[in-house]
């Protein structure tokens, strides 16, 4: 089971495609995204719909992105995130539900580069 901490890791690892650097030495882990390193307690696309956002930007150079509300079999709300790629032959989805839309952001876009996340 991830939690979201080590969600928002793999995020920035697999999707942002930014250096993580972890210095165990002061309990601290960082992220260089090329431009100013930063703690990574900074970015949560898990939780915070404007760094869930910046993922989705930087996924839709390549994919088509939607994002809506629906119920779950127990009547609880629920979001479904879908990023959809089309090379012209191929059409494959990405689609993640979660009970909050950032979550369901970032599981559908680690499954986009091969990571599933199981919670």
């Amino acid at each position: 089971m991830m939690n979201n901490r080590e969600i928002d890791r793999l995020i920035a690892e697999k999707v942002m495609e930014w250096e993580v650097i972890e210095y165990k030495n002061i309990n601290t882990t960082v992220i260089d995204d090329g431009e100013f390193p930063y703690e990574i307690e900074e970015f949560k696309p898990s939780k915070d719909m404007a760094d869930a956002w910046e993922v989705v930007e930087k996924l839709r150079k390549f994919r088509a992105f939607s994002i809506h509300d629906a119920w779950d079999e127990e009547d609880n709300l629920i979001y479904s995130a879908r990023f959809l790629y089309a090379d012209g032959a191929h059409v494959i989805e990405y689609q993640a539900y979660d009970k909050t839309a950032p979550l369901a952001i970032c599981k559908a876009a680690l499954k986009s580069v091969g990571v599933e996340v199981k919670q």
